[in-house]
């Protein structure tokens, strides 16, 4: 298990997707009100649904589902849902 952080969150892709798809205008279109556990799957198919009509029959198709699968979709539930508390 790898325990280095990046820039606070759990590693590199992490803090990625959440700085390039919910740091802004797309933290309102989702339910906050829900649990961490169904956020989490939220935000997963958000991403993967939107990047895979980008990437769709590309070359770099497998590298995104690797960088993706890196992801710690439950981190971000959390925190955006601790900010929405706020």
């Amino acid at each position: 298990m790898n325990d280095q952080k990046y820039n606070g969150w759990a590693n590199y892709q992490t803090w990625r997707i959440a700085l390039e798809w919910f740091d802004g205008d797309m933290m309102d279109m989702f339910d906050y009100e829900q649990d961490a556990d169904d956020l989490a799957t939220d935000l997963r198919e958000f991403v993967e649904t939107h990047i895979e009509d980008i990437v769709k029959d590309t070359y770099v198709q497998g590298y995104v589902h690797y960088f993706l699968q890196n992801v710690d979709w439950q981190e971000i539930a959390e925190h955006l849902i601790e900010n929405n508390e706020e």
